[in-house]
Protein backbone atom coordinates (compact mmCIF):
# COMPACT_ATOMS: atom_id res chain seq x y z
CA UNK A 1 0.00 0.00 0.00
CA UNK A 2 0.99 3.60 -0.56
CA UNK A 3 -0.88 4.74 2.55
CA UNK A 4 -0.04 4.45 6.23
CA UNK A 5 -2.01 1.70 7.93
CA UNK A 6 -5.55 2.57 8.90
CA UNK A 7 -6.40 3.49 12.45
CA UNK A 8 -5.14 6.27 14.66
CA UNK A 9 -1.33 6.08 14.64
CA UNK A 10 0.82 7.93 17.10
CA UNK A 11 1.45 11.49 16.12
CA UNK A 12 5.05 11.71 14.87
CA UNK A 13 7.08 14.85 15.15
CA UNK A 14 5.87 17.56 12.80
CA UNK A 15 7.78 18.51 9.69
CA UNK A 16 10.57 20.98 9.79
CA UNK A 17 10.11 24.46 8.44
CA UNK A 18 11.70 23.37 5.17
CA UNK A 19 9.42 20.33 4.89
CA UNK A 20 6.23 22.03 5.93
CA UNK A 21 3.91 22.77 2.95
CA UNK A 22 2.62 26.25 2.38
CA UNK A 23 -0.81 27.12 3.70
CA UNK A 24 -3.67 27.06 1.22
CA UNK A 25 -4.30 30.80 1.47
CA UNK A 26 -0.65 31.75 1.03
CA UNK A 27 0.78 29.20 -1.40
CA UNK A 28 3.20 30.65 -3.93
CA UNK A 29 5.50 29.19 -6.50
CA UNK A 30 9.29 28.91 -5.99
CA UNK A 31 9.83 32.32 -7.55
CA UNK A 32 7.54 33.88 -4.97
CA UNK A 33 4.88 34.77 -7.54
CA UNK A 34 1.36 33.62 -8.07
CA UNK A 35 1.00 30.79 -10.64
CA UNK A 36 -0.07 31.90 -14.05
CA UNK A 37 -3.14 30.47 -15.70
CA UNK A 38 -2.75 29.59 -19.33
CA UNK A 39 -5.13 28.00 -21.79
CA UNK A 40 -3.60 24.87 -23.21
CA UNK A 41 -4.10 24.48 -26.96
CA UNK A 42 -5.05 21.14 -28.40
CA UNK A 43 -7.87 20.47 -25.97
CA UNK A 44 -11.56 20.10 -26.87
CA UNK A 45 -12.81 23.47 -27.95
CA UNK A 46 -9.34 24.45 -29.19
CA UNK A 47 -9.49 22.48 -32.41
CA UNK A 48 -8.27 19.06 -31.31
CA UNK A 49 -10.22 16.10 -29.98
CA UNK A 50 -9.02 14.59 -26.74
CA UNK A 51 -9.29 10.92 -26.00
CA UNK A 52 -8.84 10.51 -22.28
CA UNK A 53 -11.57 7.92 -21.89
CA UNK A 54 -11.75 4.47 -23.45
CA UNK A 55 -8.46 4.75 -25.27
CA UNK A 56 -6.79 4.79 -21.87
CA UNK A 57 -9.27 3.67 -19.30
CA UNK A 58 -12.25 2.32 -21.16
CA UNK A 59 -14.49 5.16 -22.43
CA UNK A 60 -15.32 6.05 -25.98
CA UNK A 61 -13.57 8.24 -28.51
CA UNK A 62 -13.51 11.89 -27.73
CA UNK A 63 -16.12 14.26 -28.91
CA UNK A 64 -15.72 17.97 -29.38
CA UNK A 65 -16.78 20.20 -26.55
CA UNK A 66 -16.57 23.89 -25.88
CA UNK A 67 -14.06 23.71 -23.07
CA UNK A 68 -10.50 24.77 -22.46
CA UNK A 69 -8.43 22.93 -19.87
CA UNK A 70 -6.80 25.28 -17.37
CA UNK A 71 -3.16 24.40 -16.78
CA UNK A 72 -1.17 26.03 -14.02
CA UNK A 73 2.39 26.86 -15.01
CA UNK A 74 4.71 28.72 -12.62
CA UNK A 75 6.44 31.73 -14.20
CA UNK A 76 9.63 30.86 -15.98
CA UNK A 77 8.74 27.18 -16.33
CA UNK A 78 8.82 25.87 -19.87
CA UNK A 79 6.02 23.39 -20.49
CA UNK A 80 6.95 19.96 -21.76
CA UNK A 81 6.11 19.88 -25.45
CA UNK A 82 6.25 16.10 -25.85
CA UNK A 83 2.68 14.80 -25.65
CA UNK A 84 2.28 11.49 -23.79
CA UNK A 85 -1.42 11.74 -23.07
CA UNK A 86 -3.86 14.30 -24.52
CA UNK A 87 -4.52 15.80 -21.07
CA UNK A 88 -0.92 15.59 -19.87
CA UNK A 89 1.14 17.42 -22.46
CA UNK A 90 2.06 20.18 -20.00
CA UNK A 91 4.25 19.74 -16.97
CA UNK A 92 2.12 21.78 -14.54
CA UNK A 93 -1.59 21.27 -14.09
CA UNK A 94 -2.35 22.07 -10.45
CA UNK A 95 -5.00 24.70 -9.71
CA UNK A 96 -3.64 27.87 -8.13
CA UNK A 97 -3.58 28.32 -4.39
CA UNK A 98 -7.05 28.94 -3.02
CA UNK A 99 -8.76 27.46 -6.11
CA UNK A 100 -10.64 24.39 -4.88
CA UNK A 101 -8.14 24.08 -2.04
CA UNK A 102 -9.00 23.19 1.51
CA UNK A 103 -7.25 25.18 4.30
CA UNK A 104 -5.17 23.05 6.62
CA UNK A 105 -6.36 23.05 10.22
CA UNK A 106 -3.02 21.52 11.25
CA UNK A 107 -0.04 20.83 9.00
CA UNK A 108 0.12 17.31 7.57
CA UNK A 109 2.55 15.12 9.46
CA UNK A 110 4.82 12.56 7.83
CA UNK A 111 3.46 9.04 7.94
CA UNK A 112 5.45 5.80 8.18
CA UNK A 113 7.03 4.60 4.94
CA UNK A 114 4.57 2.57 2.89
CA UNK A 115 5.09 -0.92 1.57
CA UNK A 116 4.71 0.25 -2.00
CA UNK A 117 7.59 2.66 -1.63
CA UNK A 118 9.92 -0.20 -0.76
CA UNK A 119 8.71 -2.45 -3.57
CA UNK A 120 10.79 -1.75 -6.67
CA UNK A 121 8.69 -4.13 -8.76
CA UNK A 122 5.71 -1.72 -8.70
CA UNK A 123 5.81 0.30 -11.91
CA UNK A 124 3.50 2.38 -14.07
CA UNK A 125 2.40 0.70 -17.27
CA UNK A 126 0.04 1.37 -20.17
CA UNK A 127 -3.19 -0.62 -20.34
CA UNK A 128 -3.16 -4.16 -21.68
CA UNK A 129 -4.14 -4.93 -25.26
CA UNK A 130 -7.77 -5.05 -24.10
CA UNK A 131 -7.70 -1.26 -23.71
CA UNK A 132 -8.52 -0.94 -27.42
CA UNK A 133 -11.06 -3.80 -27.63
CA UNK A 134 -14.68 -2.83 -28.30
CA UNK A 135 -17.20 -5.26 -26.81
CA UNK A 136 -20.00 -3.72 -28.88
CA UNK A 137 -18.62 -5.50 -31.93
CA UNK A 138 -19.78 -8.80 -30.41
CA UNK A 139 -23.39 -7.69 -30.86
CA UNK A 140 -22.81 -7.02 -34.56
CA UNK A 141 -21.11 -10.38 -35.05
CA UNK A 142 -23.94 -12.10 -33.18
CA UNK A 143 -26.77 -10.50 -35.16
CA UNK A 144 -25.18 -10.96 -38.57
CA UNK A 145 -24.01 -14.50 -37.79
CA UNK A 146 -27.41 -15.57 -36.49
CA UNK A 147 -29.19 -14.25 -39.59
CA UNK A 148 -26.77 -16.07 -41.86
CA UNK A 149 -27.21 -19.32 -39.94
CA UNK A 150 -30.99 -19.12 -40.11
CA UNK A 151 -30.82 -18.55 -43.86
CA UNK A 152 -28.40 -21.45 -44.29
CA UNK A 153 -30.62 -23.69 -42.17
CA UNK A 154 -33.70 -22.80 -44.20
CA UNK A 155 -31.87 -23.56 -47.44
CA UNK A 156 -30.67 -26.96 -46.18
CA UNK A 157 -34.15 -27.86 -44.94
CA UNK A 158 -35.65 -26.83 -48.27
CA UNK A 159 -33.41 -29.06 -50.40
CA UNK A 160 -32.87 -32.04 -48.09
CA UNK A 161 -36.24 -32.01 -46.34
CA UNK A 162 -34.43 -31.92 -42.97
CA UNK A 163 -35.27 -29.58 -40.15
CA UNK A 164 -31.69 -28.36 -39.75
CA UNK A 165 -32.70 -25.31 -37.74
CA UNK A 166 -34.21 -27.45 -35.01
CA UNK A 167 -31.41 -30.03 -34.72
CA UNK A 168 -29.06 -30.03 -31.73
CA UNK A 169 -25.99 -30.13 -33.92
CA UNK A 170 -27.05 -27.13 -35.96
CA UNK A 171 -27.72 -25.21 -32.73
CA UNK A 172 -24.02 -25.47 -31.90
CA UNK A 173 -23.25 -23.41 -35.00
CA UNK A 174 -24.69 -20.37 -33.23
CA UNK A 175 -21.41 -20.24 -31.33
CA UNK A 176 -19.58 -19.60 -34.60
CA UNK A 177 -20.20 -15.78 -34.48
CA UNK A 178 -18.68 -15.69 -30.97
CA UNK A 179 -15.59 -17.53 -32.14
CA UNK A 180 -15.38 -15.23 -35.15
CA UNK A 181 -15.43 -12.18 -32.84
CA UNK A 182 -12.69 -13.69 -30.69
CA UNK A 183 -10.50 -14.22 -33.74
CA UNK A 184 -11.31 -10.68 -34.88
CA UNK A 185 -10.15 -9.31 -31.51
CA UNK A 186 -6.96 -11.33 -31.77
CA UNK A 187 -6.24 -9.97 -35.25
CA UNK A 188 -7.36 -6.35 -34.87
CA UNK A 189 -6.32 -5.62 -31.27
CA UNK A 190 -3.27 -7.90 -31.12
CA UNK A 191 -4.71 -9.79 -28.15
CA UNK A 192 -2.80 -13.00 -27.51
CA UNK A 193 -5.53 -15.52 -26.75
CA UNK A 194 -3.01 -18.14 -25.67
CA UNK A 195 -2.26 -16.07 -22.55
CA UNK A 196 -5.78 -16.84 -21.35
CA UNK A 197 -5.07 -20.58 -21.46
CA UNK A 198 -2.10 -20.97 -19.16
CA UNK A 199 -1.30 -24.40 -17.80
CA UNK A 200 -3.19 -24.97 -14.52
CA UNK A 201 -0.82 -25.17 -11.56
CA UNK A 202 -3.17 -25.40 -8.60
CA UNK A 203 -2.18 -28.68 -6.95
CA UNK A 204 -4.65 -29.79 -4.29
CA UNK A 205 -6.90 -26.81 -5.06
CA UNK A 206 -8.67 -29.18 -7.44
CA UNK A 207 -10.60 -30.38 -4.37
CA UNK A 208 -11.98 -26.86 -3.97
CA UNK A 209 -12.85 -26.88 -7.66
CA UNK A 210 -14.77 -30.15 -7.23
CA UNK A 211 -16.59 -28.81 -4.19
CA UNK A 212 -17.61 -25.66 -6.05
CA UNK A 213 -18.93 -27.75 -8.96
CA UNK A 214 -21.25 -29.59 -6.57
CA UNK A 215 -22.31 -26.43 -4.71
CA UNK A 216 -23.08 -24.57 -7.93
CA UNK A 217 -24.97 -27.56 -9.31
CA UNK A 218 -27.20 -27.72 -6.22
CA UNK A 219 -27.75 -23.95 -6.26
CA UNK A 220 -28.66 -24.03 -9.97
CA UNK A 221 -31.10 -26.88 -9.33
CA UNK A 222 -32.94 -24.85 -6.71
CA UNK A 223 -32.87 -21.70 -8.86
CA UNK A 224 -34.27 -23.60 -11.85
CA UNK A 225 -37.17 -24.84 -9.68
CA UNK A 226 -38.01 -21.27 -8.75
CA UNK A 227 -37.76 -20.12 -12.38
CA UNK A 228 -39.93 -23.03 -13.59
CA UNK A 229 -42.62 -22.18 -11.05
CA UNK A 230 -42.67 -18.52 -12.05
CA UNK A 231 -42.17 -18.88 -15.84
CA UNK A 232 -43.15 -22.45 -16.84
CA UNK A 233 -43.65 -21.74 -20.54
CA UNK A 234 -40.23 -20.08 -20.80
CA UNK A 235 -38.48 -23.06 -19.19
CA UNK A 236 -40.40 -25.62 -21.26
CA UNK A 237 -38.93 -24.19 -24.46
CA UNK A 238 -35.40 -25.08 -23.37
CA UNK A 239 -35.83 -28.82 -22.80
CA UNK A 240 -33.18 -31.19 -24.16
CA UNK A 241 -34.28 -33.44 -27.04
CA UNK A 242 -33.39 -36.85 -25.62
CA UNK A 243 -34.19 -38.43 -28.97
CA UNK A 244 -31.11 -36.85 -30.58
CA UNK A 245 -27.80 -38.62 -31.04
CA UNK A 246 -25.93 -38.91 -27.72
CA UNK A 247 -22.61 -37.86 -29.26
CA UNK A 248 -24.19 -34.79 -30.83
CA UNK A 249 -25.78 -33.89 -27.49
CA UNK A 250 -22.43 -34.26 -25.71
CA UNK A 251 -20.74 -31.96 -28.21
CA UNK A 252 -23.46 -29.32 -28.16
CA UNK A 253 -23.98 -29.30 -24.39
CA UNK A 254 -20.83 -30.46 -22.58
CA UNK A 255 -18.01 -29.53 -25.00
CA UNK A 256 -18.68 -26.57 -27.31
CA UNK A 257 -20.64 -24.27 -24.93
CA UNK A 258 -18.15 -24.51 -22.02
CA UNK A 259 -15.15 -23.71 -24.23
CA UNK A 260 -16.75 -20.88 -26.21
CA UNK A 261 -18.70 -19.28 -23.36
CA UNK A 262 -15.72 -19.27 -21.02
CA UNK A 263 -13.54 -17.73 -23.73
CA UNK A 264 -16.09 -14.99 -24.39
CA UNK A 265 -17.45 -14.17 -20.93
CA UNK A 266 -14.69 -15.04 -18.46
CA UNK A 267 -11.97 -14.36 -20.99
CA UNK A 268 -12.57 -11.53 -23.44
CA UNK A 269 -15.46 -9.64 -21.82
CA UNK A 270 -14.09 -9.85 -18.28
CA UNK A 271 -10.65 -8.68 -19.39
CA UNK A 272 -12.10 -5.88 -21.50
CA UNK A 273 -14.47 -4.54 -18.85
CA UNK A 274 -11.78 -4.80 -16.17
CA UNK A 275 -9.81 -2.25 -18.20
CA UNK A 276 -12.85 -0.11 -18.90
CA UNK A 277 -14.25 -0.11 -15.35
CA UNK A 278 -13.00 -1.94 -12.25
CA UNK A 279 -12.29 -5.64 -11.95
CA UNK A 280 -15.10 -6.21 -9.45
CA UNK A 281 -17.55 -4.39 -11.72
CA UNK A 282 -16.42 -6.51 -14.67
CA UNK A 283 -17.06 -9.70 -12.69
CA UNK A 284 -20.64 -8.66 -11.97
CA UNK A 285 -21.49 -7.27 -15.43
CA UNK A 286 -20.25 -10.29 -17.37
CA UNK A 287 -22.21 -12.56 -15.00
CA UNK A 288 -25.40 -10.54 -15.57
CA UNK A 289 -25.12 -10.91 -19.34
CA UNK A 290 -24.24 -14.58 -18.95
CA UNK A 291 -27.36 -15.12 -16.85
CA UNK A 292 -29.63 -13.25 -19.25
CA UNK A 293 -28.61 -15.56 -22.10
CA UNK A 294 -29.57 -18.69 -20.15
CA UNK A 295 -32.93 -20.17 -19.26
CA UNK A 296 -32.16 -19.86 -15.53
CA UNK A 297 -30.83 -16.31 -15.10
CA UNK A 298 -30.39 -16.49 -11.31
CA UNK A 299 -28.48 -19.75 -11.23
CA UNK A 300 -26.49 -18.90 -14.35
CA UNK A 301 -25.64 -15.44 -12.99
CA UNK A 302 -24.22 -16.84 -9.74
CA UNK A 303 -22.47 -19.50 -11.80
CA UNK A 304 -20.89 -16.75 -13.89
CA UNK A 305 -19.61 -14.88 -10.81
CA UNK A 306 -18.09 -18.04 -9.31
CA UNK A 307 -16.37 -19.05 -12.54
CA UNK A 308 -14.99 -15.55 -13.03
CA UNK A 309 -13.46 -15.63 -9.55
CA UNK A 310 -12.10 -19.10 -10.22
CA UNK A 311 -10.44 -17.75 -13.36
CA UNK A 312 -8.86 -14.95 -11.33
CA UNK A 313 -7.81 -17.39 -8.61
CA UNK A 314 -6.24 -20.03 -10.88
CA UNK A 315 -5.00 -17.58 -13.59
CA UNK A 316 -6.24 -19.76 -16.45
CA UNK A 317 -9.47 -20.42 -18.35
CA UNK A 318 -8.96 -24.19 -18.29
CA UNK A 319 -10.32 -24.52 -14.74
CA UNK A 320 -13.60 -22.67 -15.46
CA UNK A 321 -13.94 -24.68 -18.66
CA UNK A 322 -13.60 -27.95 -16.72
CA UNK A 323 -16.15 -26.76 -14.14
CA UNK A 324 -18.59 -25.64 -16.83
CA UNK A 325 -18.22 -28.90 -18.75
CA UNK A 326 -18.70 -30.95 -15.58
CA UNK A 327 -21.86 -29.04 -14.68
CA UNK A 328 -23.38 -29.44 -18.13
CA UNK A 329 -22.24 -33.06 -18.37
CA UNK A 330 -23.89 -34.02 -15.08
CA UNK A 331 -27.15 -32.42 -16.21
CA UNK A 332 -26.97 -34.21 -19.57
CA UNK A 333 -26.35 -37.62 -17.97
CA UNK A 334 -29.25 -37.07 -15.57
CA UNK A 335 -31.58 -36.21 -18.46
CA UNK A 336 -30.46 -39.13 -20.63
CA UNK A 337 -30.89 -41.70 -17.85
CA UNK A 338 -33.90 -40.09 -16.19
CA UNK A 339 -35.86 -39.58 -19.38
CA UNK A 340 -38.72 -37.12 -19.62
CA UNK A 341 -39.25 -37.20 -15.86
CA UNK A 342 -35.80 -35.65 -15.30
CA UNK A 343 -36.83 -32.46 -17.07
CA UNK A 344 -40.54 -32.35 -16.43
CA UNK A 345 -41.44 -28.68 -16.60
CA UNK A 346 -45.20 -28.92 -16.61
CA UNK A 347 -46.68 -25.82 -14.99
CA UNK A 348 -48.09 -26.10 -11.45
CA UNK A 349 -51.81 -26.77 -11.49
CA UNK A 350 -52.62 -24.37 -8.68
CA UNK A 351 -51.10 -21.35 -7.00
CA UNK A 352 -50.47 -23.49 -3.93
CA UNK A 353 -48.36 -25.93 -5.93
CA UNK A 354 -46.40 -23.07 -7.46
CA UNK A 355 -45.76 -21.60 -4.01
CA UNK A 356 -44.66 -24.97 -2.68
CA UNK A 357 -42.25 -25.42 -5.59
CA UNK A 358 -40.79 -21.98 -4.96
CA UNK A 359 -40.28 -22.75 -1.27
CA UNK A 360 -38.54 -26.04 -2.05
CA UNK A 361 -36.33 -24.29 -4.60
CA UNK A 362 -35.35 -21.61 -2.09
CA UNK A 363 -34.51 -24.25 0.51
CA UNK A 364 -32.27 -26.08 -1.97
CA UNK A 365 -30.56 -22.80 -2.86
CA UNK A 366 -30.06 -22.03 0.83
CA UNK A 367 -28.21 -25.33 1.31
CA UNK A 368 -25.55 -24.41 -1.24
CA UNK A 369 -25.50 -20.63 -0.69
CA UNK A 370 -23.12 -20.57 2.36
CA UNK A 371 -20.38 -22.38 0.45
CA UNK A 372 -20.75 -20.09 -2.56
CA UNK A 373 -20.80 -16.94 -0.43
CA UNK A 374 -17.69 -18.08 1.45
CA UNK A 375 -15.88 -18.72 -1.84
CA UNK A 376 -16.87 -15.32 -3.22
CA UNK A 377 -15.78 -13.48 -0.05
CA UNK A 378 -12.39 -15.19 -0.01
CA UNK A 379 -11.68 -14.64 -3.69
CA UNK A 380 -13.21 -11.24 -4.46
CA UNK A 381 -10.57 -9.12 -6.23
CA UNK A 382 -8.89 -6.37 -4.26
CA UNK A 383 -7.69 -2.96 -5.49
CA UNK A 384 -4.30 -4.36 -6.50
CA UNK A 385 -5.56 -7.47 -8.30
CA UNK A 386 -4.41 -7.76 -11.89
CA UNK A 387 -6.31 -9.91 -14.34
CA UNK A 388 -4.46 -13.01 -15.58
CA UNK A 389 -3.92 -11.38 -18.96
CA UNK A 390 -2.58 -8.15 -17.45
CA UNK A 391 -0.17 -10.11 -15.27
CA UNK A 392 1.03 -12.21 -18.21
CA UNK A 393 1.43 -9.23 -20.55
CA UNK A 394 2.52 -6.41 -18.22
CA UNK A 395 4.15 -8.24 -15.31
CA UNK A 396 3.21 -8.94 -11.70
CA UNK A 397 4.10 -5.44 -10.43
CA UNK A 398 2.23 -3.51 -13.13
CA UNK A 399 0.14 -0.44 -12.28
CA UNK A 400 -2.10 0.00 -15.34
CA UNK A 401 -4.62 2.85 -15.77
CA UNK A 402 -7.63 2.76 -13.47
CA UNK A 403 -10.77 4.82 -12.94
CA UNK A 404 -11.19 6.24 -9.45
CA UNK A 405 -14.82 7.27 -9.87
CA UNK A 406 -16.43 10.41 -8.45
CA UNK A 407 -14.49 13.09 -6.61
CA UNK A 408 -15.58 16.47 -5.27
CA UNK A 409 -13.32 19.47 -5.83
CA UNK A 410 -14.39 22.85 -4.47
CA UNK A 411 -17.99 21.69 -4.05
CA UNK A 412 -18.30 20.45 -7.64
CA UNK A 413 -18.39 16.84 -8.75
CA UNK A 414 -15.85 15.44 -11.21
CA UNK A 415 -14.55 12.10 -12.44
CA UNK A 416 -10.97 11.04 -11.72
CA UNK A 417 -8.88 8.64 -13.79
CA UNK A 418 -5.33 7.41 -13.32
CA UNK A 419 -3.65 7.24 -16.74
CA UNK A 420 -0.09 5.97 -17.33
CA UNK A 421 1.54 9.39 -16.78
CA UNK A 422 -0.71 11.04 -14.23
CA UNK A 423 -4.11 11.90 -12.75
CA UNK A 424 -6.84 13.34 -14.97
CA UNK A 425 -9.83 15.02 -13.27
CA UNK A 426 -12.63 15.46 -15.81
CA UNK A 427 -16.06 16.99 -15.92
CA UNK A 428 -17.60 13.97 -17.63
CA UNK A 429 -17.57 10.21 -17.07
CA UNK A 430 -15.71 9.43 -20.31
CA UNK A 431 -12.91 11.89 -19.57
CA UNK A 432 -13.47 13.94 -22.72
CA UNK A 433 -13.51 17.26 -20.86
CA UNK A 434 -10.46 17.23 -18.58
CA UNK A 435 -10.38 19.96 -15.92
CA UNK A 436 -7.01 19.19 -14.33
CA UNK A 437 -4.20 16.92 -15.46
CA UNK A 438 -1.44 16.27 -12.96
CA UNK A 439 1.69 14.27 -13.66
CA UNK A 440 2.74 11.86 -10.95
CA UNK A 441 6.26 13.25 -11.17
CA UNK A 442 4.98 16.76 -10.28
CA UNK A 443 3.54 15.67 -6.93
CA UNK A 444 5.87 16.69 -4.10
CA UNK A 445 3.49 16.21 -1.18
CA UNK A 446 0.54 13.87 -0.65
CA UNK A 447 -1.69 13.62 2.42
CA UNK A 448 -4.87 11.78 3.37
CA UNK A 449 -7.28 12.22 6.27
CA UNK A 450 -7.69 9.29 8.69
CA UNK A 451 -11.37 8.91 7.74
CA UNK A 452 -10.32 8.27 4.12
CA UNK A 453 -12.52 11.06 2.77
CA UNK A 454 -10.10 13.79 1.72
CA UNK A 455 -6.81 13.73 -0.17
CA UNK A 456 -4.35 16.55 -0.77
CA UNK A 457 -1.82 16.71 -3.61
CA UNK A 458 0.77 19.51 -3.70
CA UNK A 459 3.41 20.50 -6.20
CA UNK A 460 3.99 22.50 -9.34
CA UNK A 461 3.15 25.79 -7.63
CA UNK A 462 -0.33 24.72 -6.55
CA UNK A 463 -2.40 22.17 -4.71
CA UNK A 464 -5.49 20.07 -5.32
CA UNK A 465 -7.84 18.79 -2.64
CA UNK A 466 -10.22 15.99 -3.55
CA UNK A 467 -13.13 14.73 -1.46
CA UNK A 468 -14.17 11.14 -2.12
CA UNK A 469 -17.97 10.98 -1.69
CA UNK A 470 -18.32 7.19 -1.81
CA UNK A 471 -20.47 6.00 1.07
CA UNK A 472 -18.39 2.94 1.95
CA UNK A 473 -14.93 3.20 3.48
CA UNK A 474 -13.79 0.24 1.39
CA UNK A 475 -14.61 2.07 -1.84
CA UNK A 476 -12.89 5.27 -0.68
CA UNK A 477 -9.82 3.39 0.50
CA UNK A 478 -9.60 1.50 -2.78
CA UNK A 479 -9.67 4.68 -4.85
CA UNK A 480 -7.16 6.54 -2.67
CA UNK A 481 -4.91 3.52 -2.51
CA UNK A 482 -4.83 3.18 -6.29
CA UNK A 483 -3.92 6.84 -6.76
CA UNK A 484 -1.29 6.84 -4.00
CA UNK A 485 0.32 3.71 -5.41
CA UNK A 486 0.83 5.40 -8.74
CA UNK A 487 2.07 8.66 -7.24
CA UNK A 488 4.61 6.72 -5.17
CA UNK A 489 5.74 4.72 -8.19
CA UNK A 490 6.02 7.84 -10.36
CA UNK A 491 7.62 10.32 -7.98
CA UNK A 492 8.64 8.44 -4.87
CA UNK A 493 6.32 10.62 -2.77
CA UNK A 494 4.57 8.72 0.01
CA UNK A 495 1.42 9.70 1.86
CA UNK A 496 1.21 11.67 5.11
CA UNK A 497 -1.62 11.91 7.61
CA UNK A 498 -3.67 15.03 7.11
CA UNK A 499 -5.21 16.08 10.42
Amino acid sequence: MSFPPSGDPAEPAGPTEAERPAEADGLVDPAGQEPQQVARPGQPGAGDAAETGDEVAGGGPAGEAEHTTQVMVPPGTAPDSTPEHPALDRTRAFPPAGDAARPLETPPTPAPASAAASTPAARLTPPSAFGSVRARWLILFGVVGTLLLFVAGAVVALFDNVDAVGSELFAALFYVPMVAWALFVQWRNKVRLKLLFARPRIGTYWWVVLGMVLALLVFSLGASMVTAALFPDYVAGAEIDIGSNAVALALTIAVVPPVVEELIFRGLLLERWAVKWRLGTAVVVQAVFFGILHVDPIGAGVFGVALALMYLRTRTLWVPIVMHAANNGIVLVAVLFGGEAAQDSSPPATAGEALGQIVVGLVVMAVAAPFIVLFIRRNWPGPDTLTPYEEAELGAGALPPVRLGRVDVGGRQYRATCVPQGLVVSEDRAGRVPRWAIRYTDVTYMAVTPDWRHMLLMGGGGQLTMDFPQSGERARTRAMHALAQRVTAGSGTTAAWWR
